[in-house]
């Protein structure tokens, strides 16, 4: 017999990277079990999973950095803006979710109204997701039938490894954690989840990878230098978050003077200030070379590449941490002072408490609330990402964070970052001063 799990990260490209972290280890899940069919644990009937299959449900605008994953069994990719134009295209998003079949377990790692509202749609005897408090939007958790505990606003890595572990122990697996290639210190199960955490971590590029056959051979060649190779990340969703072009050539000369380097520059629109760098680097006779508008296959490959990112706390610097790249991440974030009682929230948990009451009717017409329950997310839900906690949102690689009294990271001091490449990077690679 075979588990077959549902996960739903429909967007956006940060948080879907992120939450496909966890796929590596879920890939290691897999060949536990397919080790443990002929082993003591099936034997002594306390183990029966033949297989687990993994699918994903996502947005087609970011269903490219999940192409090619060994441990996707099946790539769900949904035109969900698209579906929400008119009443037939939730009709057709139905009917598509409706001929997915059975599964046995669907998880739900966005916590917003649209995807639980999505999730609903599938088959499923388990739909996990989480609880009031801990949801995005704290309606999406109605729709749940087991929900995890967890806040908001404790640290991304650890929301979503709750999740997973649920499922896991929701389709007792966990005797099958016991025979993976790890070894814990205490029998404790917080302390066990931070050490499966850890060790979960550190298999995250294990669920990414690229196709190689359809890659430049342009590209190959630009990145076939033998210098050690640094990407400074131009683009952000917002230009808080974006580092001035000026800077990032002063950074580029600090690093040049302390260890021959080739910089590359990625970047879609902001051709300007890629020229800009370029130019000023090549004439202080630095190396430096353009990646302009690449797909996600080709930035999969480029990342792969690369010794070190550093860029704002933006997609494609997540994605370098995904891909196991040493990187140095750029926040605006501080502790705001407009987040007060986070944990504190009793009227939220207080109703969740009702949540087991829900009836069923209340859930018979989702199909045709979607559309005004998406455009009610978009317009209320909105946890303003400048207030975050960085706790929230670290991933464990070196960063630095703007002193600035605003959100922006325009203000760091080049010579901070390349301490932190000197101390926190160059070790890694034994990197000395001598050109």
């Amino acid at each position: 017999m075979g588990f077959r799990v549902g996960i739903i990260r429909l967007s956006a490209l940060g948080d879907v990277i992120i939450s496909a972290a966890f796929l590596g280890f879920l890939g290691e899940v897999k060949r536990a079990i397919l080790d443990a069919k002929d082993s003591k644990l099936e034997s002594s009937g306390n183990f029966s999973c033949e297989s687990l299959q993994i699918e994903w449900f996502v947005d087609k605008r970011f269903s490219a950095i999940l192409e090619n994953s060994p441990v996707i069994d099946r790539l769900h990719v949904l035109d969900f803006k698209g579906s929400l134009k008119s009443f037939s295209g939730l009709l057709a998003l139905r009917k598509y979710m409706k001929e997915c079949g059975k599964y046995d377990i669907v998880i739900d790692m966005q916590g917003l109204i649209k995807s639980s509202l999505v999730g609903k749609m599938l088959d499923s005897r388990t739909f996990v997701g989480f609880s009031w408090r801990g949801a995005r939007e704290s309606a999406a958790s109605f729709f749940y039938s087991r929900r995890v505990d967890i806040s908001y606003h404790a640290n991304i890595l650890e929301r979503n490894f709750s999740l997973i572990l649920e499922s896991l122990s929701v389709l007792k697996l966990d005797s099958i954690l016991k025979s993976m290639d790890v070894t814990f210190a205490t029998p404790d199960r917080n302390a066990l989840n931070n050490e499966l955490l850890s060790f979960a971590i550190n298999l995250r590029k294990n669920g990414f990878s690229f196709n190689l056959e359809n890659l430049d051979s342009n590209l190959k060649a630009k990145l076939d230098s033998k210098n050690f190779k640094i990407l400074f990340v131009l683009e952000a969703s917002i230009k808080e978050k974006i580092y001035p072009a000026n800077k990032f050539i002063e950074l580029a000369k600090l690093i040049q003077n302390y260890k021959k380097a080739t910089f590359f520059l990625a970047f879609k629109d902001n051709k300007d200030s890629a020229n800009f760098i370029e130019s000023n680097l090549k004439n202080e006779n630095i190396n430096c070379e353009k990646l302009e508008n690449l797909s996600f296959n080709e930035l999969k490959f480029a990342l792969s590449k690369m010794d070190c990112v550093i860029g704002g706390d933006t997609g494609l610097t997540y994605l370098a941490w995904a891909f196991g790249v040493l990187t140095i991440t750029l926040y605006g974030n501080k502790d705001s002072k407009n987040l007060q009682n986070l944990d504190s929230i009793e009227s939220r948990s207080q109703d969740s408490n009702n949540l087991e009451n829900l009836d069923s009717k209340n859930t018979k017409n989702i199909e045709s609330n979607l559309q005004n329950n998406a455009k009610i997310s978009n317009k209320n839900s909105k946890k303003n990402m400048r207030n975050t906690h960085l706790n929230r949102i670290l991933l464990g690689n070196p960063y630095i964070v703007s002193n600035s009294n605003t959100f922006e990271i325009e203000s760091i001091p080049p010579q901070e970052i390349f301490n932190i490449f000197k101390t926190q990077i160059s070790k890694k690679f034994n990197l000395n001063l001598s050109i």
